[in-house]
């Protein structure tokens, strides 16, 4: 028991042996076209056999998402005619397939076994802390990723739009660090019909929603805006229907949030009222926050305090929801509420939390208080 790996790594140094033409030291790694597949079914063989011998439970969980993460994929695909669904590449490897996802993360690491930079103890520790590492990142922003289509599947779209990415982003240059005042201002172009939804990550010119649809449900429109964080240009022109929360003073440089809402969701009439998240200086109050958990402890962690703040900070108008994927008992259940209000005894916050797994249904009084918005 758990030699399997180091079997599979020492058939890969005799093939290295049997072929001397093979290269790999320091800055080097030479592999012949005629033989380099062989040379990384053996490589693969060494990363799949570890992750299951030291990385199994991590497999175990993440298999389930996957399989949860393709099925409503699948049906999103069908029921709002999204041709194609944009991942970051490593959350796109990592919800196709776990294991070619999660072994990548200990890829050097294995080449620097091979020349000798480490030894055998040290790859066991680095590799395995890499899968954690990248592990607990993808499943958190793969879970998120979930209940955003599930969301979409539940509103019954039936016209998808959004505002045009590329086109915004040749309208406005990357400043420099010490260039960003937010003192840009562009008028946003109109939305556009799309068959496209995409999840990006980093810094933006402006935070965008993802997605906008037309809900049959709800017979009005629902923008949902994923993976938030700080935008560099300010916006000429926003909807002066809907109220901006005040972030940061424009001319003062850009100081990045510790944190932000999972996910927020918008409803009205008018897509273009919705389809700006936030520029350098303000953030569109929500309709609804969606806060995501994915780990049994979160709310032994500072994550209660985040969603209570973001609440607070954000003030969405139709409340909070926390997403669970494991249940909660009822004795924490009430003692998380406690947590959530406070001292204070006369206002309860509106804040619900939703423990949800992988059943798409159980998501329904989101949608619900969607439909109660004026």
């Amino acid at each position: 028991m758990g030699e399997k790996w180091k079997n599979a790594y020492f058939q890969l140094e005799d093939f290295i042996k049997n072929n001397p033409e093979i290269r790999i030291k320091k800055h080097i790694i030479a592999i012949p076209v005629n033989i380099r597949p062989e040379f990384y079914r053996l490589f693969d063989s060494v990363r799949n056999t570890f992750l299951e011998e030291k990385c199994q439970a991590m497999i175990n969980e993440a298999k389930p998402l996957s399989n949860s993460y393709l099925k409503v994929a699948e049906g999103i695909k069908k029921t709002a005619g999204i041709s194609e669904i944009k991942l970051p590449l490593e959350l796109n490897w990592f919800l196709n397939d776990p294991i070619d996802g999660l072994r990548r993360s200990f890829y050097n690491s294995l080449f620097d076994l091979l020349k000798g930079e480490i030894d055998i103890q040290s790859f066991e520790t680095e590799a395995v802390q890499f899968t954690t590492n990248a592990f607990k990142y993808l499943f958190k922003i793969g879970y998120e990723k979930w209940i955003t289509l599930s969301l979409i599947n539940l509103i019954k779209p039936d016209k998808t739009l959004a505002l045009p990415y590329d086109e915004i982003k040749m309208m406005c240059h990357e400043p420099e660090y010490d260039q960003k005042f937010g003192f840009l201002d562009k008028k946003l172009p109109d939305v556009e019909e799309t068959k496209s939804l995409a999840f990006r990550l980093g810094e933006f010119a402006y935070m965008i929603a993802n997605l906008i649809a037309h809900s049959t449900k709800l017979d009005r429109y629902v923008a949902m805006g994923a993976d938030i964080s700080d935008a560099t240009w300010s916006s000429d022109g926003v909807s002066d229907k809907r109220e901006w929360i005040q972030i940061r003073e424009l001319g003062k440089p850009l100081e990045p949030r510790d944190y932000w809402p999972d996910l927020v969701l918008y409803i009205d009439d008018n897509p273009d009222d919705i389809s700006l998240v936030a520029d350098f200086s303000r953030f569109c109050r929500p309709d609804i926050i969606v806060e995501c958990m994915e780990e049994d402890n979160w709310y032994q962690q500072d994550k209660l305090e985040q969603t209570k703040h973001n609440y607070d900070y954000f003030k969405p108008y139709l409340g909070t929801y926390i997403v669970t994927r494991l249940p909660i008992p009822d004795d924490t259940h009430k003692e998380i509420l406690n947590r959530l209000t406070g001292d204070s005894r006369d206002s309860q916050p509106n804040i619900h939390i939703l423990s949800v797994g992988y059943e798409q249904a159980q998501l329904t009084p989101i949608i619900e208080a969607l439909s109660s918005a004026k």
